[in-house]
């Protein structure tokens, strides 16, 4: 495959996948050129560096995901350890879980570990209020 043509496949996955990350989902990332797509194109965006070998990471998949649905104008991204090396090493991650909060571009916060649930939910939400100025939606409740 030619230069010019791996390098229009690549614009399109990127392309791709930046209007497919809808809001309030938790998206998977393992490539860095589409990594760097949505961080130009998103500016609040958590990423959360996990494996699917650690228990601590597998603890706090299901309410980050709670998170992404409650803060629906911030980009919540997934990245694998082994999946997505190039993203890693850039990143300079050494332990998972990793969250990296990212404002305009910018790293403003970052935490490492957990220590259970709630305090990692808890956490969480401090810091994007902190850092992002956001409150989460309220389910609309449903009159009969």
């Amino acid at each position: 495959m030619n230069k010019y043509i791996k390098t229009i496949l690549t614009i399109l996955t990127v392309s791709m996948l930046t209007t497919t990350c809808a809001k309030g989902k938790v998206t998977k990332v393992k490539k860095l050129a589409s990594l760097n797509a949505i961080l130009t194109k998103n500016p609040l965006v958590i990423i959360k560096f996990k494996a699917e070998w650690c228990p601590a990471c597998a603890k706090i998949d299901k309410p980050f995901k709670k998170l992404a649905k409650k803060y629906p104008n911030i980009k919540f991204i997934k990245v694998d350890f082994d999946e997505a090396k190039g993203i890693i090493k850039k990143h300079k991650i050494k332990a998972i879980p990793t969250i990296k909060f990212i404002k305009n571009g910018e790293l403003v916060a970052l935490k490492i570990g957990t220590r259970g649930v709630e305090l990692f939910k808890q956490d969480l939400r401090k810091k994007i209020k902190k850092h992002f100025n956001q409150k989460p939606i309220k389910k609309k409740k449903q009159t009969s």
